[in-house]
C-alpha cells in the first residue's frame, strides 16, 4: 500500500458503487491509515476490507472475488495479480496500463478502461450481467493457463527457433566465420 499503487482510485470507485459492493485490499504499507481514512470519508469504510500481506492464502482470497479491480501497476511494473486472479477464474476490470493488454483482451477475459471514470460503469456492467461475468471468468482461467511454465516454455522455444540467424557486428567469431553449433 505504497504511493502509486492505485488504492485511492479503487476506493473511490467502490465508494461510488451501490452496496453491497466491497473492496478487498491485499498488501501492507505505510499508507494504509490514510487509505482507511479516505474510505471512511467517502462513506465506504465498512465496505473496505484489509487482508494485509498474504502469500499462502492468496488463492482463496482470489476465489472469494467476483472481479479483480486493477488500478495501478504492481511493484516494478509487474502485473502478477492479473494472472493470479485469472488463474483462479476471476475476470478483471483494469486500467489500460503497460502490460495489461498483453495478459487480457478487452471484453474477453475482462474489461480494460482508459480512464478512472470508466471503472464504475465497467464494474456495474459485470455486476449486472452474471452470464457475461461467468463467461469472462472461464476465459480468464483459460488465458492464464497459456502462461503456465510448460506452455510458455514451448512457445518461447518455437519463437527462438524461428529467428533467422543474424550476423552480429560485435562478434569476431561471426566475422571470421567461426561459429560453434
Amino acid at each position: 500500500m505504497a504511493a502509486g499503487r492505485g488504492h485511492p482510485e479503487a476506493i473511490a470507485a467502490v465508494a461510488a458503487l451501490p452496496s453491497p459492493a466491497v473492496l478487498l485490499h491485499v498488501g501492507k504499507g505505510e499508507l494504509r491509515g490514510g487509505l482507511e481514512a479516505q474510505a471512511a470519508k467517502l462513506g465506504a469504510g465498512a465496505r473496505n476490507f484489509w487482508a494485509g500481506y498474504e502469500e499462502d492464502g492468496l488463492p482463496e482470497l482470489y476465489r472469494a472475488m467476483d472481479v479483480l479491480l486493477f488500478t495501478a501497476s504492481g511493484s516494478e511494473q509487474g502485473q502478477r495479480a492479473i494472472l493470479e486472479a485469472m488463474s483462479s477464474g476471476v475476470p478483471v476490470v483494469a486500467l489500460d496500463l503497460p502490460g495489461v493488454s498483453d495478459l487480457l483482451t478487452h471484453e474477453r477475459e475482462g474489461l480494460v478502461v482508459r480512464r478512472t471514470e470508466e471503472l464504475v460503469p465497467a464494474l456495474l456492467r459485470l455486476r449486472d450481467s452474471g452470464d457475461e461475468r461467468r463467461r469472462m471468468a472461464e476465459r480468464a482461467r483459460e488465458r492464464a493457463l497459456e502462461f503456465a511454465p510448460e506452455r510458455f516454455a514451448g512457445r518461447a522455444r518455437e519463437f527462438y527457433a524461428g529467428l533467422p540467424a543474424r550476423k552480429s557486428s560485435t562478434s569476431r567469431a561471426w566475422d571470421a566465420g567461426e561459429t560453434e553449433g
